[in-house]
């Protein structure tokens, strides 16, 4: 859609953002810029305001019967999204004119890998493996910049940027610059840490990302077995640093902690993360733990065998690469959810066809090619097609949710 179509869409009507995340603070940030009045968020978790605008449980706004809105559904979540839909349906609002997915306006997600480098050497990772640390680089803030630019005029409606892909953003000396350039666009933020070198934490909290996500995997040994080269120690006591850190400088930066779930960290090990996470009003969301998929891609398309540390590594896994690969088999029929995070923008400033792989490479520049050459690359190279027809792109789908089995132990059922 046009932006001039939108605007006269939503003349004269308060818009809502249906979710208070990377994508609804972005849409939020992107609407007001466009000239709109925004009343608040739709979420039923209990956040009070955020952004100083009020959060409205679903159940409270449409009791209020107000239909002169236009409400953007931002969750990712599909049970969510299916949810809002429906109650916006209800409601009497049409899809397109009275209310929209924030893929109707947004096609897609960028990533741009602002490091390259990594300080641990995670197992199931591909920069874990021999070599592939000595590769990468840091991306400037003066390259981000021209980035960025180029980003805002080919997407016109992008609302958030994930800053991270392979690598740790804190070792980037630039990352501050790097949040107050994305703040500048009215674009939301989301980095990740692992939060084991935190020398330029302070700083990047001082810039104000929107989203900061920390990857956990479990307390002591087993810490450091799914976190290669950090310790939990150090973790848990960062964790509080961060939190006092917000504190002081008053932002409203969220935190999520990604609990990578392991056959021998689901039960005293969550619990200990979930405590502290309460405590410190981080979210929590527990995901299952996995190899990255491009080198099981490697196996099941050219049978190269995948590497012996991750083959150690998944001896650990709740399910097995075997086990994994014909669950996602089975689930091949189902949508990619990773392909609209494009595009993937590496620290050099070379595409990545996918967000999960580091090769194919579909430009060299994103700087040198336009967005819908660079797009034609991608979907005619027939790479997405021999992965989905292997059903690989369900292989990395680590969303789950927790069950009991017969001993009541807790466990991770795959979606």
């Amino acid at each position: 859609m046009e932006r001039e179509e939108f605007l006269n869409l939503t003349q004269g009507r308060t818009a809502f953002v249906y979710a208070v995340n990377l994508e609804g603070i972005g849409f939020m940030r992107r609407l007001r810029h466009l000239g709109l009045d925004v009343g608040g968020f739709i979420d039923s978790r209990p956040f009070g305001h955020k952004h100083g605008l009020p959060v409205i449980h679903p159940d409270e706004f449409f009791a209020r019967g107000d239909k002169n809105v236009f409400i953007l559904i931002a969750t990712k979540h599909v049970g969510i999204r299916k949810e809002a839909m429906d109650r916006c349906k209800a409601f009497g609002l049409e899809r397109g004119a009275g209310f929209m997915m924030f893929t109707d306006l947004c096609d897609y997600m960028p990533t741009v890998e602002i490091a390259g480098l990594c300080n641990l050497r995670c197992r199931t990772c591909n920069m874990g493996l021999p070599g592939a640390n000595q590769k990468g680089g840091l991306m400037s803030a003066e390259t981000f910049a021209k980035v960025m630019a180029k980003l805002s005029t080919e997407i016109p409606f992008m609302n958030s940027i994930y800053l991270y892909l392979w690598g740790e953003p804190l070792l980037n000396p630039d990352l501050p610059e790097i949040l107050r350039i994305t703040a500048r666009y009215g674009v939301a933020s989301e980095i990740s840490t692992n939060l084991i070198n935190v020398t330029r934490l302070e700083d990047t909290i001082a810039a104000a990302p929107d989203v900061i996500v920390t990857p956990c995997a479990g307390i002591g040994e087993n810490f450091a077995l799914g976190r290669t080269g950090g310790t939990w120690d150090v973790y848990r006591d960062n964790l509080y640093r961060l939190r006092e850190l917000l504190d002081r400088y008053g932002h409203e930066t969220q935190v999520r902690i990604t609990y990578h779930g392991y056959k021998n960290n689901m039960d005293e090990d969550y619990d200990v993360v979930e405590s502290i996470a309460r405590e410190l009003d981080f979210q929590i969301y527990p995901i299952l733990a996995q190899i990255f998929p491009e080198r099981v891609l490697r196996k099941v398309l050219h049978d190269e065998p995948i590497p012996d540390v991750m083959l150690e590594a998944s001896k650990n896994l709740c399910y097995s690469i075997e086990d994994q690969l014909a669950h996602a088999y089975s689930n091949r029929d189902k949508y990619c959810p990773v392909i609209r995070a494009f595009p993937t923008v590496r620290w050099d400033t070379s595409v990545a066809h996918c967000s999960n792989m580091m090769e194919p490479v579909v430009a060299n520049s994103y700087l040198d090619m336009p967005f819908d050459e660079i797009l034609r690359t991608r979907d005619g190279n027939g790479f997405c097609g021999r992965c989905m027809d292997a059903g690989l792109h369900r292989y990395f789908y680590v969303h789950t949710k927790f069950a009991r089995d017969a001993n009541g132990r807790r466990i991770m059922v795959r979606g």
